[in-house]
């Protein structure tokens, strides 16, 4: 019974000691000595069992925080859900504007015109964000071990966000104050994927430039790649709104250098970009894999490219991310 009501067991070992000492005092020499002595002993024993008490809560707690994570992001409909965003970009070599979502957002914040809105881009973003917006926060809080998302849904987690990034800037753009550059939507979603791909470009740097590369929906024609979805995106941003330093949200994030191989193959796309705004698919491929060769097979940082600006995050989501992974993403300030 003791056992399932661990303050009444400190409380009964506490007292039984005491009483064990007023008993040792009736043959000890010292009250005072015996009785504090008495005391002390009661008062660690009392302290060892909350404290171990408080560790097995605190266990309990992150296991379930655990399983919690495990059982969204493994589920049927939250994969389902990412690839429903992925797939969105099929048959684009058939039609430019097949991502209606984008291409409404984006006159929406233009213009505000009546016939586009944001909903289509909600409604596409809404389950698989939210999903890594709770994980994001569980291991904000310290409920949930980073090297976990990591080591198992790493992989998952970037090609989630890569799919969404385009969607979650238009909605950011739409909603919040842009003299702020913090994002507050989804902001715990960044975190997951800063320690995801954080990871991956530690330990399998070839497998995260063959997500980057991987093509959205390759069964249905030429697709865009993940990050040639960046590099698109920008462009529309671009045609839509012809605000360029708006715009910069959407190209994946470059750390700059004059001296950086990275660099240079970041502006000779962003020039082709500008001077060319009718790529094809393929084209946009290759200047992807460009970059992923130059910024992550070859790239001597391994935050020379990343798929969030360090401009989006908090300071406490900096420190955080410093903390479990001493990574720190590229920042606007730097690009010129």
């Amino acid at each position: 019974m003791l056992r399932d009501k661990p303050e009444l067991m400190a409380l009964s070992i506490a007292v039984a000691i005491i009483i064990a000492g007023i008993l040792t005092w009736i043959r000890s020499e010292s009250l005072a000595n015996t009785f504090l002595a008495a005391i002390s002993a009661a008062a660690t024993a009392a302290a060892a069992i909350m404290i171990k008490e408080i560790d097995i809560g605190l266990k309990q707690l992150r296991f379930e925080a655990l399983d919690k994570a495990y059982d969204a992001l493994d589920k049927k409909e939250f994969k389902e859900s990412v690839e429903k965003v992925c797939n969105s970009y099929s048959r684009y070599s058939q039609s430019r504007d097949s991502f209606e979502a984008l291409q409404k957002c984006l006159e929406y914040y233009a213009r505000g015109s009546e016939n586009s809105d944001t909903s289509s881009a909600r409604a596409l973003v809404r389950r698989p964000s939210i999903e890594l917006n709770k994980t994001g926060y569980l291991i904000y809080r310290g409920f949930l071990d980073h090297r976990y998302l990591a080591e198992e849904f790493g992989g998952l987690v970037v090609r989630a966000f890569a799919c969404m990034r385009p969607l979650l800037i238009c909605l950011r753009n739409t909603s919040e104050d842009l003299r702020d550059k913090r994002w507050f939507m989804r902001r715990f979603a960044l975190l997951a994927e800063l320690i995801a791909e954080s990871f991956l470009k530690k330990r399998w740097k070839q497998y995260f430039a063959k997500l980057l590369t991987a093509q959205t929906n390759p069964k249905d024609g030429p697709g865009l790649s993940l990050l040639a979805l960046q590099l698109d995106a920008y462009v529309k941003c671009v045609e839509k709104t012809s605000h360029e330093e708006l715009c910069t949200d959407y190209l994946p994030a470059i750390s700059y250098s004059k001296q950086s191989r990275c660099a240079e193959k970041y502006n000779e796309a962003l020039y082709e970009l500008r001077r060319n705004n009718k790529l094809e698919p393929r084209r946009l491929n290759e200047l992807a894999e460009e970059l992923v060769k130059a910024c992550i097979i070859e790239g001597e940082k391994k935050d020379d490219l990343s798929l969030v600006w360090d401009d989006w995050l908090d300071d406490d989501l900096r420190k955080i991310l410093k903390k479990l992974c001493g990574y720190r993403p590229p920042r606007k300030v730097n690009q010129k």
